[in-house]
C-alpha cells in the first residue's frame, strides 16, 4: 500500500510540475508575442484571396510603423480597422471588418524551423464580413507571418526578434533544436491540449 501511495504521490508531483512548467512557458509566449487570427468572410476563392491580401496589408502596416512592443500594436486596433476597411472599400469588396484584441485559443503551428504550441495567446482577431470562412493564424508581433502553402524558414532577423522578446527557455522550446527541448515542447503541447479540452476548448 505504501508503494502504491508513494507512486501516486510521485506521479501527482510530476504532473503538477509539468502543469506549472507548461503554464510558465505559455505565459511567456503570450506575454511577449502577439498572435494574429484572421477569419475570412467565406470559403469562396474571392473571399479567401481577400483574407490573404488583408493579412499582407496588416503585416505591412505593422512593419511600416516599426512598433517597439506589442502594446503599441494593440493600441493601434482602431487604426488597423480603418486601414483594412479603407482597403476593402477601395477594392469594392462589399463588406467591412471587425478588429479586436483578446486572449484566444490557438492550435499548434509548425514551420520548418519554429513551432508554436497550442494554447491561449494574446492576439488581434480580424473578422471579415460574416466571418464564416477558413482561418489564418500567424504572429503579428514581432511580425512573423509565413505563407501557409510554403512552410518557410524563419529568417535570422526573425530569430533575433524572438530572442529579444522571449526568455531563453521559451525560445529554445519553440526553436526545438535539441532533443531535450523537443521533449519539453511535446510536454507543453500535451498539457495545453489537455487543459483546453478540460475547459471545453479545442484550440481549433
Amino acid at each position: 500500500m505504501k508503494k502504491v501511495f508513494l507512486a501516486f504521490m510521485i506521479t501527482a508531483e510530476l504532473i503538477l510540475n509539468g502543469i506549472v512548467y507548461s503554464d510558465t512557458v505559455t505565459k511567456d509566449l503570450s506575454d511577449n508575442l502577439l498572435r494574429l487570427h484572421i477569419i475570412a468572410n467565406s470559403d469562396s476563392e474571392f473571399d479567401q484571396d481577400v483574407k490573404l491580401k488583408v493579412r499582407d496589408r496588416i503585416i505591412k502596416e505593422i512593419g511600416d510603423k516599426n512598433f517597439s512592443d506589442k502594446k503599441e500594436v494593440i493600441n493601434s486596433v482602431d487604426e488597423l480597422t480603418s486601414v483594412i476597411n479603407e482597403y476593402l472599400n477601395k477594392n469594392s469588396v462589399g463588406y467591412s471588418c471587425t478588429v479586436y484584441h483578446l486572449i484566444d485559443e490557438f492550435p499548434t503551428k509548425d514551420y520548418n524551423n519554429i513551432s508554436m504550441p497550442a494554447g491561449n495567446y494574446d492576439c488581434i482577431k480580424v473578422v471579415l464580413g460574416n466571418g464564416e470562412g477558413q482561418n489564418w493564424w500567424c504572429v503579428a508581433y514581432p511580425p512573423l507571418c509565413f505563407t501557409e502553402e510554403v512552410c518557410a524558414d524563419m529568417s535570422s532577423e526573425g530569430k533575433e526578434n524572438l530572442k529579444e522578446n522571449l526568455c531563453d527557455e521559451s525560445y529554445n522550446i519553440i526553436e526545438g533544436g535539441k532533443t531535450e527541448y523537443k521533449i519539453k515542447f511535446f510536454a507543453v503541447e500535451m498539457i495545453n491540449k489537455l487543459l483546453l479540452k478540460i475547459n471545453g476548448k479545442t484550440g481549433q
